[in-house]
């Protein structure tokens, strides 16, 4: 971009706080008592407000009245936490003009970016893209500069949530003791020429205010959540008006990360507001863990929010929301600080060497006994060679990003890794394991089971993916809440993928879907611990006639098929089916198993009712071992049974012994 003094950059300040600086401005802009990790200097957190107006000289333009200038829009990225206080360290701001844009007789807007930056480190930590509106200082001939980006509500819906904020008369001449000494703020004189009728309320207290905002107002701000992700965010968007419908703050909108973890416990943020009976704003989440929480997202008879996680009420098919997957949190509560991948592998693989100081062998006792761990530190060094890395375990360690700002790509870190375990993270969207991905050229193998992807029909980055995942043959997914569809979606995106491990993900049926190339490249796919009920519900799985093993561990299978669906023939090539763990208890499915898997030749059946009860002809087994033999019997093609290999002996052995059952029941 060109024009009028933009690039120009003005001088470097120092700036520095003390923690009573950030108390002073916590009860500036309302804190209240029950906010004490704002107010109480043991626990303080940073709210990051600072700036200073700029009234150096700008080239090319002219030389504007910093005393008749209010705020326009504002832009705040929060990149790294600030410490409660500057002590011992070394910073600074660093601004420089975006644009100044002339609009005629109400006056010029002025676009600044400001970074504070660490200067011993160089690390940015926080961003602000700012304009300023120079009342009746226009008309000088400068470009228009581009139109404004407009953030609206959505319409015709309610506010996800409602905060109201009273301010006092003084409001603005304490605010005012932060440093923003504006005139505008504490005497009748510049406000009432500008037509405010006298002090007003505006610039950083309550951003870009719209219309007459006085001290001593109820703001009362409402908050719709758009469900649009953008990157890793949640939009929200939000008006703030005057107790009585003015408009005082409009076109606000927040990008908010939905994915959290409190203390390496996993959330998702389902609500934002109040909470009746609560003072202040809350946090509803549901943890990853459902047994974390205290309800179900209803406080007092009221519900705030939906849980997505179902648990089993019965060994039957039957599910509702978990009674204890919900919690409200305050939103200031710290969080776990999310990291990149570039740096969750430095993190773990790269250690620093051992002191000389320390023993070169570190001892361990068994049984009272002493062993000492030998040859580990030469592992230790070639695994912190991450150039040479070929597999990185990298689960739950708040994963968020591929890399941040000024870190190196994943691919001139870690070029040959073919096994990567990304699972329970920080992921709000497949755009970041894209871009892992797509710098690893060997990948072979990926794990990213218990994240929690949003919107993954219309995630845009799946578009991109099939180069990033073009010889990825393994893909766990399981204990994502994903619908089928949705791990249908992902799973197509992958064209050399033969291995699918998509359980714990609440399945009850498999819709009809277009599974790609699937159908010709996939062989093994795990479904266990979901909720089939009969083989029917698998039905749409008849379109991959590559398939060769399913696994479907710890269901509530019962029957092979339902009234309402008949149970399919299944392709020929599936030869193992592990079907342990669910509540199969006639000997009518195993005799009709292979009508609808002809080409049945292994099979796992074991921890099922049916081999605990009387069989069909009422021939008891009462033991595993005899309903082990029922069941070669009845099953003529069986080469392996319960991971047991089925030989010549075993079968006819099998066979005397149910022949000999059914003659025992006939004499009877």
């Amino acid at each position: 971009m060109s024009g009028p003094g933009v690039g120009f950059e003005y001088p470097r300040q120092k700036v520095s706080w003390l923690q009573r600086d950030l108390l002073l401005f916590a009860n500036s802009i309302g804190a209240k008592a029950d906010e004490l990790h704002l107010l109480y200097g043991d626990t303080q957190e940073v709210i990051d407000f600072y700036a200073s107006s700029k009234a150096t000289k700008i080239p090319g333009v002219p030389e504007f009245d910093y005393r008749r200038v209010v705020d326009g829009q504002r832009k705040m990225e929060f990149i790294k936490p600030l410490p409660t206080t500057s002590a011992g360290r070394n910073f600074e701001t660093r601004t420089k003009v975006v644009g100044v844009y002339d609009k005629g007789k109400p006056g010029t807007v002025l676009d600044v970016e400001t970074e504070l930056v660490d200067v011993d480190t160089d690390d940015v930590y926080t961003r602000i893209h700012s304009s300023s509106f120079f009342i009746g200082q226009g008309n000088w001939d400068g470009p228009k500069g581009p139109a404004t980006v407009s953030f609206p509500p959505p319409k015709d819906r309610q506010p996800d949530a409602v905060v109201a904020h009273q301010t006092t008369a003084e409001s603005a001449l304490l605010y005012r003791l932060n440093g923003d000494y504006n005139p505008l703020h504490a005497t009748p004189e510049p406000g009432s020429k500008m037509g405010f009728g006298g002090a007003i309320m505006h610039g950083l207290y309550s951003w870009n205010s719209t219309c007459l905002e006085l001290p001593g107002d109820r703001l009362v701000t409402r908050i719709w959540k758009t469900g649009e992700n953008k990157g890793e965010f949640e939009e929200i968007r939000f008006v703030t008006e005057v107790e009585g419908g003015k408009v005082c703050l409009s076109n606000g909108r927040a990008l908010l990360k939905t994915r959290v973890s409190y203390d390496d416990a996993l959330c998702t943020v389902r609500y934002i507001g109040e909470v009746a009976g609560a003072t202040g704003a809350w946090l509803g989440v549901e943890w990853d863990d459902s047994t974390r929480g205290k309800h179900d997202g209803s406080h007092k008879g009221k519900r705030y929010f939906q849980c997505k996680y179902r648990y089993m009420t019965t060994a039957a098919t039957s599910a509702s929301e978990s009674a204890t997957a919900a919690s409200f949190v305050r939103p200031t509560r710290p969080s776990d600080t999310p990291v990149s991948f570039v740096a969750a592998l430095k993190a773990k693989y790269v250690e620093q060497e051992p002191e000389a100081s320390e023993a070169p062998y570190s001892q361990v006792k068994f049984a009272g006994k002493i062993a000492e761990e030998v040859g580990f530190d030469k592992v230790r060094r070639q695994m912190a060679q991450l150039d040479e890395l070929k597999m990185a375990i990298l689960d739950g360690v708040h994963m968020a990003s591929a890399r941040q700002e000024g870190e190196p790509a994943v691919a001139h870190v870690s070029p040959k890794l073919a096994h990567i375990d990304i699972s329970r993270n920080l992921f709000e969207n497949l755009g970041p394991v894209v871009e892992i991905c797509k710098d690893l050229p060997s990948l072979k193998k990926l794990a990213i089971n218990g994240n929690r992807f949003q919107n993954v029909l219309e995630d845009a980055a799946l578009g991109e993916a099939t180069t990033a995942f073009l010889h990825v043959s393994e893909l766990g997914i399981g204990d994502n809440m994903l619908r089928w569809e949705e791990i249908c979606r992902i799973a197509v995106a992958f064209p050399s993928l033969t291995n699918l491990a998509a359980g714990a993900n609440q399945l009850t049926q498999l819709s009809a879907v277009n599974c790609g190339g699937l159908s010709t490249t996939l062989t093994s796919l795990n479904l266990e611990f979901n909720s089939f009920s009969t083989i029917s519900d698998l039905a749409s799985l008849t379109s991959l006639s590559s398939l060769r093993n399913i696994y479907l561990k710890g269901n509530n299978i019962r029957s092979l098929s339902s009234k309402e669906t008949p149970c399919p023939t299944f392709p020929a090539s599936i030869r193992y089916i592990d079907i342990s763990y669910n509540q199969v208890d006639n000997w009518d499915f195993i005799d009709n198993l292979t009508k609808h898997f002809p080409g049945l030749t292994a099979l796992r059946i074991s921890h099922n009712p049916v081999y605990d009860v009387r069989a069909s002809h009422n021939a008891p087994t009462a033991t595993a071992d005899e309903a082990h033999m029922f069941t070669i019997a009845r099953i003529g093609q069986l080469q392996s049974l319960n991971f047991s290999q089925i030989t010549a002996d075993d079968r006819a052995n099998a066979e005397m012994f149910y022949l000999s059952r059914i003659a025992k029941q006939l004499a009877a």
